[in-house]
């Protein structure tokens, strides 16, 4: 869904990894609510409500709202919806609104809530320097820092320590969690390394699946949702990217059963580079076909990507269908993929809007009207590089990284992630 943002483009922000140019997102704007008056949106941050993630933007604005897939829960201090044996979100009531002072200058962030790590009502007001956590009644002021059960503060106002990033300003201290950014002491909404912009928020907070491919072995590990990758008739062999021979070899990723049906919006987001070869092999294919799961067929139901179809064009291809390739819903874009060079390629689903969208590069190459939905898919098979089809070829290419988001992105936050590469430091948990 297009949601116009309450205040007109106003500013390009040029950060490390990321290029932002605030205008209009396809964002539910169904999730959207006015902050409250006990609950002002003071810094752009995140804090839960159950197992809902918000994403303070441009404060004092509104909060995006982000519901956590079954199985997840909200984890405010990551920013992102999480396995529950790995969340540590604040709980339910617990808010982050807080970069964790992000420039040093402002005032640190403040948690608050049950779980959360500091009590309502702590303050800070140091001149040119950055707070940490203050207990009930405790404040920073002058660089002087709080004493308190609720954790040392860190100041750096007029006389007082300097930043513990900077050159020649002493040893780091311990609440330091981004020591080689000069101006930050807390991740913030984009991570360390980067202005917090609200591109790379947007990213992180809806971010659904994350698959690298790390390491060695036959397993491409998941770093956000539940379920790992199957590597079958390859292995990693640690490059940090995996080799697809192509042709018959039968060589492909299997991605855990039922993450695709269980969304309404989405964008699927990858990283390769293509080698060529015959045409109708597939960045990813999504759904089932006549045959068992596990097996190739004819397919049934299926969202797939093509780095190039023979119809027509010969571009690169998106097509959607709950009843085979006669009823395909399809997208070609304006060119194939550019051979032996990294592409970034991403499909959106705009369920909200009817739409679906295709982008190459960060470059928008139109859309198409949708008429169906996600959950109509039988995805028994969620392949990266096979087809559904037995007579289609597996892909030629090496794979960096696949991306599932549970929002319908803009071309704002696909521009900002394509600038910002495979591995972003907003991602970095």
């Amino acid at each position: 869904m297009r949601l116009k943002l309450p205040l007109p483009v106003l500013a390009v922000l040029v950060v490390t990894g990321c290029q932002a140019i605030w205008g209009d997102y396809r964002v539910d704007d169904s999730a959207l609510r006015p902050p409250e008056p006990e609950e002002p949106c003071e810094q752009m941050g995140y804090r839960c409500d159950g197992a809902t993630l918000e994403l303070c933007f441009m404060p004092p604005s509104n909060w995006i709202q982000i519901p956590c897939e079954a199985g997840l829960v909200c984890d405010a201090v990551k920013g992102s919806c999480r396995a529950p044996d790995s969340a540590t979100s604040g709980g339910a009531g617990g808010t982050t609104v807080s970069s964790g002072g992000a420039v040093a200058g402002n005032t640190g962030g403040r948690v608050a809530g049950s779980g959360g790590t500091t009590s309502s009502g702590g303050s800070s007001s140091s001149s040119g320097g950055v707070a940490g956590s203050v207990s009930s009644g405790g404040s920073a002021s002058g660089g002087v820092p709080p004493a308190s059960t609720g954790g040392a503060g860190e100041a750096a106002g007029a006389g007082g320590d300097c930043s513990a990033d900077t050159a020649g300003c002493g040893p780091k201290t311990p609440e330091d969690a981004c020591p080689n950014d000069p101006l930050k002491t807390q991740p913030g909404a984009c991570g360390c390394g980067v202005v917090d912009a609200l591109e790379c928020a947007v990213l992180r907070a809806s971010l659904a699946q994350r698959f690298s491919f790390d390491g060695t072995g036959a397993t491409a590990q998941n770093s956000v949702g539940a379920g790992q990758g199957v590597i079958q008739n390859a292995l990693l062999t640690g490059s940090g990217a995996l080799e697809l021979a192509g042709t018959t070899t039968d060589q492909y990723v299997d991605l855990p059963n039922g993450m695709v049906s269980t969304l309404v919006n989405a964008t699927f987001e990858a990283w390769l580079t293509w080698r060529g070869g015959a045409a109708w092999q597939r960045v990813f294919d999504f759904g089932s076909n006549q045959n068992a799961e596990g097996a190739q067929g004819t397919g049934a139901t299926y969202l797939f990507l093509t780095p190039m179809a023979t119809n027509t064009t010969g571009f690169v291809r998106v097509a959607f269908t709950t009843s085979g390739n006669a009823g395909e819903t399809k997208l070609d874009a304006k060119r194939a993929l550019t051979v032996g060079a990294v592409s970034h390629v991403a499909v959106v689903v705009d369920d909200d809007n009817n739409l679906i969208w295709l982008y190459l590069d960060g470059q928008s190459q139109g859309s198409v009207a949708f008429t169906g939905q996600l959950a109509q898919l039988s995805d028994v098979n969620n392949w990266l590089g096979r087809s559904q089809f037995s007579t289609d070829p597996e892909l030629n290419a090496s794979l960096d990284e696949f991306r599932i988001y549970r929002t319908a992105l803009g071309a704002n936050e696909l521009a900002a992630s394509f600038a910002a590469g495979p591995n972003p430091a907003f991602f970095a948990r």
